[in-house]
């Protein structure tokens, strides 16, 4: 352990990049490949075929788990092959359970973005505030007019693109199989 609750994971492979190599590590500590959660909140993996095989060869990848265990602040954890196999799957459905959340029109972007933002994130910055428009408060603020079915249908698509990527589709075990 560092002392703050993290696991002590040594031997940052040559291959991997700062960022991977944080999310190699968190995910050893939870038990799960948490690349493609990391992926849909835009922290891309600087080399996706690299970090694939460190998940791999660690037993974290979708359809390559194995058991291992990693020191952590509450001692030695243990995690089985079915607990990996478990813990992936949650990652899966907490992907699929975000396209639900995805507005599907003008109407629902809308609602959302003023029961979510306004009142909770953004209060004070009025309706029509353009504050950082690529991201956050503003983006809902830029898109408030522009936001329509096709937009829904790209967010949902991209969501797929995702699931199929990391996790293959029906029948498939994800990439590398």
């Amino acid at each position: 352990k560092n002392g703050k609750g993290n696991p002590t994971i040594t031997g940052k492979p040559a291959a991997l990049s700062t960022d991977d190599w944080r999310t190699l590590r968190i995910s050893k500590y939870h038990g799960a490949d948490l690349t493609p959660l990391y992926h849909f909140f835009g922290i891309f993996p600087d080399g996706a075929a690299e970090m694939r095989s460190e998940m791999e060869q660690l037993g974290l990848a979708y359809g390559h788990e194995k058991a291992y265990s990693v020191e952590t602040e509450r001692g030695t954890e243990t995690f089985s092959k079915g607990k990996i196999e478990e813990n992936n799957l949650k990652v899966k459905k907490i992907l699929e359970h975000y396209k639900t959340l995805v507005p599907v029109d003008n109407a629902a972007f809308n609602k959302h973005r003023f029961a979510a933002i306004e009142r909770a994130y953004c209060p004070g910055l009025g309706l029509d505030t353009n504050n950082a428009a690529l991201f956050g408060c503003g983006w809902f603020y830029a898109n408030k007019a522009k936001y329509g079915v096709q937009q829904g249908t790209m967010a949902k698509s991209r969501i797929d693109t995702l699931i199929t990527k990391y996790y293959g589709t029906k029948g498939t075990l994800g990439p590398g199989q």
